[in-house]
Formats: structure tokens, sequence, C-alpha cells
């Protein structure tokens, strides 16, 4: 589940941050945490191929494995182990984002692969913690749901509602994660007194050409349809105004 999970050993964003090329990712159409996620996806499937179901194999021929009573034990635990690393890239894309105001990442890093085992519960069962300890871990933290979890719901340690409940958990931080809910600007939307030239990212990042509005007029008709995150404003080339004057 290590390899799969993958928690520690990832600094790209962190990399790219105090290079500056994150520069040329947040130009892109696809927003970094997605082709981060879909790249890490792909990672984990090739370790659990090629990583996890070998050793599993070899162990089933020396040992005696637990195998699930539950018809749903196996899909359920496929889809937790999914859940965890989605989390887990949640979790280590803000880590490495502490660049952007830090620069340098090193710190959160390090205590990001000292905390992450120990409330994952790598080092030990969080079941050996007091109860409320436990819960307050499991509902109030994503942690558990990175190693902890999937474990649990594979050997069928709990009852099967609760199986359903750990899992619901994990799916409720994996989204809170991942999931971006700024919302887009409307599909043809206009604003008065300016020309749309171009919507970017799915409809969170647009330009215009200012006609017969002010910028705080275009800004203001902005903020009522949608969040402002950035605002940049581009003055024309001196070049460009003459010839205009000259044209009109």
């Amino acid at each position: 589940m290590l390899t799969v999970g993958s928690l520690w050993g990832w600094t790209e964003l962190a990399d790219r941050i105090r290079s500056g090329d994150v520069a040329a990712d947040l130009l892109r159409p696809v927003p970094p945490l997605v082709s981060y996620l879909a790249a890490d996806l792909g990672r984990a499937g090739h370790a659990m191929i090629f990583r996890f179901l070998p050793p599993l194999a070899v162990g089933v021929l020396f040992f005696d494995l637990y195998a699930p009573s539950r018809w749903f034990a196996v899909p359920l635990s496929a889809l937790s182990i999914v859940l965890a690393v989605v989390a887990s890239l949640g979790l280590r894309f803000l880590v490495n984002a502490t660049a952007y105001w830090l620069h340098d990442a090193r710190g959160p890093i390090t205590l990001w692969t000292l905390s992450a085992g120990v409330l994952a519960g790598l080092y030990f069962p969080l079941r050996f913690l007091p109860d409320w300890l436990a819960v307050t871990l499991w509902v109030g933290t994503p942690f558990p749901g990175l190693l902890q979890t999937p474990l649990d719901v594979l050997v069928e340690r709990d009852p099967a509602p609760v199986q359903v409940g750990l899992v619901g958990v994990q799916a409720v931080w994996a989204a809170a994660l991942v999931v971006d809910v700024d919302t887009p600007l409307p599909p043809g939307f206009s604003v008065p007194g300016a020309e749309l030239v171009a919507l970017e990212a799915d409809g969170h990042r647009a330009s215009f050409d200012l006609l017969s509005s002010s910028a705080g007029a275009v800004v203001a008709e902005l903020a009522s349809l949608a969040s402002l995150r950035d605002l940049s404003l581009v003055e024309p080339d001196i070049e460009d105004v003459v010839a205009q004057l000259y044209r009109s």
C-alpha cells in the first residue's frame, strides 16, 4: 500500500514553483491539480500491478491469507484504495503549494514526512489509540484514509455498515481536497462595453478588450457573475495607440 499511496518523496510542484516553471503550467488549459492527479492515478495503477500484486501472490504460496467473506469487501476495498490515492495527492499538492509563500517548501515537506506515517497508521494501528482519539482522527482528518482504512476494509475488521461509513468519510475528504468549487463564468455571458477575447480553463479565465466601459465597471460586472481570484490589466503599446489614432 505504501508504493500505491506514495505518501513521500514527491516535490515536483514545489520544485516548479521555486524555478518559476509553474507559470507555464498555469497557462495550460488543464489545471495543474488535474494533470498531477491523472499522472498519479497512472503511477498508482502501475504500482498496484507490479509492486502490490506480485508480493501478494508470493505470500499466498507460503502463508495463509485471510479471504474476505463478504462479496462486496474486495470492490469496496478497491474503491477505498483509489480514494486513498486521490487524498494522498491532494495532501501532497497542498504541502508542495506552500512554496508559493515560502519559496522553499522543505520545512513543510519534512513535517509532512514525519507526521503522515504516524497519523495514517503506518507505525502502529490507529485502533490502539483511545476510542475518542481514533474517532476524532478518522472523522476530523484525512490521514487514516491514506492507509488504515483501505487495509481495515479489506480484512473486514468492522461490521458492514461501519465499513461503508469509513469509505464514505474517505470520499468526503478526497472530494474536499481535489474538487474545485469555484463557479465558472456561464457560457454565452457578455459584459457591456467590453469584448470577450478568450475564455479558457473551463470558464475560469477570461480576457477582455475594453470598448466603451472602464476597467472598474468590467471588474464589478465580473464580480457579480463569479468569484475573482486574480486580476491583471495590460496597457496597449504606444505604437498600437498611435496606429489606431491614424486609422480613425
